[in-house]
């Protein structure tokens, strides 16, 4: 069981992360969705998962909700059933309570599930229950494309016990339509003094946040607003305020260290550059759509993706809804580095 484990997981890592030449092969007229890249090569591959017979084994897998990384999951165990004829249970649960749903049973001598999605953050309470990574799949030939700093953060002195599926980050989208619109850059500049252009700021952020919000300003016949975050208590939350307070608290002149100062221990959190972000968050909900403060990571995916929305920042699933071809703001939308700020906290001085 052990094997299917780390096959079925380093599957999804291989299709989701890495990016080898593309070439055409039997496996794509089975699944259409790789004929960009064709089979990978390894222990891995469609063609090496074909040749084990997993038929009277079951698999149980608990995972992220849908769409994010819970649709991939899915997929892919669906396919690992059709190769191996493994029966594949697939739970899907809300990011918040990913750690308890793996963690209370693990506490109680008990083992559920055969794979656990989880966060980098759950390593040091996790690991403990999990069999470390083996050495074969730790120096697959795929390996050598993943940053150290994602192999340092799936790893606990040196062993690691993750496998990194999902190793991407939070960026700004925006609407083209409106922050390059010649017009909205006119009127923006008689009504602040200011320039209408991607956000470089936090401040600048939520001045235009507030200035294009509730009101039609795509002539769709319905009002828009601001900003589409990630504000609901235990569904990825603190990485929206990661986002905000990074540009205030992780100053380069005072390296490690972001929530504790490394040599004392002492709790960070308090600092004036946590503050000044959570300043802004608290303003920000005076500039976000009706329910805003309660939006989840599908919430804001669904409100910038559909149109709702000048602004918003987290992973890339915002921006492939955007895109999406029955989206109404299909090729109306940009992406950006996250903004920064004007004065940056330096705990030394």
């Amino acid at each position: 069981m052990k094997t299917i484990k780390t096959c079925v997981t380093a599957l999804i890592s291989a299709l989701l992360v890495f990016s080898p030449v593309a070439y055409a092969d039997k496996w794509s007229d089975q699944f259409p969705h790789i004929k960009a890249t064709g089979d990978i090569p390894g222990d891995c591959s469609y063609e090496s998962m074909s040749k084990k017979n997993y038929k009277g084994k079951t698999l149980k897998i608990n995972t992220h909700a849908v769409p994010v990384m819970g649709e991939p999951t899915a997929l892919h165990a669906e396919q690992f059933a059709k190769l191996t004829g493994a029966k594949v249970d697939v739970t899907h649960t809300p990011a918040g309570d990913l750690y308890a749903k793996a963690m209370v049973p693990f506490q109680a001598g008990q083992a559920p599930y055969d794979i656990v999605f989880g966060f980098s953050n759950f390593i040091n309470d996790w690991r403990r229950y999990l069999e470390p990574v083996p050495k074969k799949y730790v120096e697959m030939k795929q390996m050598k494309d993943v940053t150290p700093s994602h192999i340092g953060v799936a790893s606990w002195d040196g062993v690691m016990y993750q496998f990194p599926v999902d190793g991407d980050r939070h960026y700004l989208k925006y609407r083209k339509d409106v922050i390059d619109n010649p017009e909205y850059q006119k009127q923006y500049k008689e009504a602040t003094g200011k320039e209408l252009r991607v956000p470089q700021t936090w401040k600048e952020y939520g001045e235009m946040a507030a200035y294009f919000n509730n009101w039609d300003w795509d002539g769709d016949g319905e009002k828009e607003y601001g900003s589409a975050e990630v504000m609901k208590k235990d569904d990825l939350m603190y990485a929206a305020f990661y986002s905000r307070s990074a540009a205030y608290s992780k100053n380069p002149k005072t390296p490690g260290g972001f929530f504790f100062d490394l040599e004392t221990m002492k709790p960070l959190i308090n600092n004036p550059g946590f503050v000044e972000a959570l300043t802004d968050w608290v303003e920000a909900t005076k500039y976000v759509p009706p329910g805003g403060i309660n939006f989840g990571l599908g919430d804001e995916i669904g409100s910038f993706g559909g149109g709702q929305t000048l602004f918003s920042f987290s992973w890339d699933d915002a921006f492939v809804a955007a895109m999406q071809p029955d989206s109404p703001i299909n090729n109306k939308v940009g992406a950006a580095q996250l903004p920064g700020a004007m004065k940056v906290w330096n705990r030394k001085n």
